[in-house]
């Protein structure tokens, strides 16, 4: 009994499976029937184009060359013009004198009579103006730049040693009028003197010098 029932079922199956093989049969046949019925119209055969013509290049016409006068107009011509330079602004003359005297017979300045300098005493404390110094090289001062553009004078005295070579040490002011106007220019100027001794022979002298500062007139 089951497998009677068995092949009763794959019959059917089967002839299901048929009967859709041949329905799809049909369908695609009657696709292809209706394709083949279309009919394609005459079609007309298009002549060939004709030969393109090269092409030719344009010829440019270059621009016509500007005729020149025959006769140009004269150039104006520059005169160089020379322009002398200023002169520049004119400062005053300066001179710087030393108070030096003079010896009595001899031309040659010295320093006169000192003493004992600031009352300081030196080696047995007594009178210092035995020794004559004669000084061999004066350094003249620089003029200070801004006292000479005022117009400004002074002077400046300065106590100072001078050792047995000659040479200057330790220079101090006591006194400047004006004051620190031309203090560094004093010291700066006797630090470079020397000088040499005429007579007796001292180790040390103490001395004070005047330097004034002057503007030529």
């Amino acid at each position: 009994m089951k497998y009677t029932t068995a092949f009763v079922v794959a019959g059917l199956i089967n002839l299901g499976l048929f009967l859709l093989m041949s329905f799809m049969v049909e369908e695609q046949h009657g696709k292809l029937k209706k394709v083949d019925s279309i009919r394609l119209t005459d079609f007309t055969h298009l002549t060939p184009r004709e030969k393109l013509k090269p092409l030719q290049p344009k010829q440019r016409e270059l621009p016509k060359k500007p005729l020149t006068p025959k006769n140009p107009p004269p150039m104006a011509t520059l005169q160089k013009q020379t322009i002398a330079p200023k002169s520049p602004s004119s400062l005053p003359k300066i001179t710087t004198s030393v108070d030096l005297p003079l010896l009595a017979n001899k031309m040659e300045p010295y320093l006169g009579s000192f003493g004992d300098a600031l009352g300081s005493s030196l080696g047995t404390g007594t009178d210092m103006g035995g020794g004559d110094l004669i000084p061999i090289a004066r350094i003249p001062p620089q003029y200070p730049y801004s006292a000479a553009r005022r117009g400004i004078e002074g002077a400046v005295t300065i106590v100072f040693t001078v050792d047995k070579d000659g040479l200057v040490h330790d220079p101090k002011i006591i006194e400047a009028h004006p004051p620190g106007i031309f203090d560094q220019a004093a010291l700066q100027s006797i630090k470079r003197w020397k000088f040499k001794r005429q007579g007796k022979d001292i180790s040390e002298q103490r001395v004070t010098q005047t330097i004034d500062f002057t503007l030529a007139q």
